[in-house]
């Protein structure tokens, strides 16, 4: 008996070929049939099971590829907008050391402030500073004396000019007392500290002011280093009565002379 799938002999009764494996089919009603069940050949051998298991097993079905779910992404929070830039202001350069009148006008402020007792005040729309003093004028007239410092060793007629109205017109704003004219007045003085006096300074000072009610201007222009007084020369003829005292003031407060 020999091998249908390869021709070696075969031993009796083998179930399959000891040199290809091949199965052999027993031969019809003859010893060692394997029994049959529903008409199926049932292999016991090794390799006869795994050939049908092979043969009975379904093609696996090929699976498309899973689709990979995305990893959440981080959701970074929003970066906020840049601020605006608010640009930054170039240093300011400081202020110059003050030289000339302009040094001595805080010594000399107050050392009219100690001789009348009033301490002095800034008034930004004069640009200067003011003390105030009360005094028995004539003919019984209660004054009131606004004394307004400033220094400018440049000024010059114009400069002076606008000084000297700026002074007034506050003065006569905030006038507190009784009203003008009614044993009371008002006399205003606009001092300029200044070294050397300029012509054009001094031309207007020597000038006779405009008149108002009740009340006097008499601009004034001090050297503090040579302690120069310099204001109006004549006397005007409105007020003729109260401009001497008017002067006399000018002299006491500004320079501590009686004279």
């Amino acid at each position: 008996m020999f091998c249908t799938n390869c021709g070696a002999p075969l031993t009796p009764n083998a179930r399959f070929c000891v040199t290809c494996g091949a199965p052999i089919a027993p031969a019809p009603g003859g010893m060692g049939s394997p029994a049959r069940s529903g008409g199926s050949p049932a292999y016991s051998n090794a390799a006869g099971a795994a050939s049908s298991s092979a043969w009975q097993a379904p093609a696996p079905v090929p699976q498309a590829p899973a689709t990979p779910i995305p990893a959440p992404v981080s959701q970074a929070p929003a970066t906020p907008a840049p601020a605006p830039q608010i640009p930054t202001p170039a240093a300011t350069s400081p202020a110059p050391a003050a030289h000339g009148s302009a040094a001595i006008l805080p010594s000399y402020l107050q050392t009219v402030a100690s001789r009348i007792g009033q301490t002095p005040q800034f008034i930004p729309e004069a640009g200067a500073y003011l003390l105030v003093a009360d005094r028995r004028g004539a003919l019984a007239v209660q004054m009131h004396s606004y004394f307004f410092f400033a220094a400018n060793d440049l000024a010059g007629y114009a400069q002076m000019q606008v000084y000297a109205e700026a002074c007034m017109a506050w003065a006569r704003k905030n006038y507190e007392g009784l009203p003008r004219g009614m044993q009371s007045g008002l006399a205003v003085y606009p001092v300029m500290l200044q070294h050397p006096l300029q012509p054009d300074a001094l031309a207007y000072v020597k000038q006779i002011p405009d008149k108002h009610w009740a009340a006097f201007e008499l601009p004034v222009l001090f050297d503090p280093m040579t302690g120069q007084l310099e204001h109006l020369d004549k006397t005007p003829v409105w007020g003729f009565a109260m401009w001497r005292g008017i002067k006399a003031s000018a002299r006491m407060v500004l320079t501590g002379s009686q004279g």
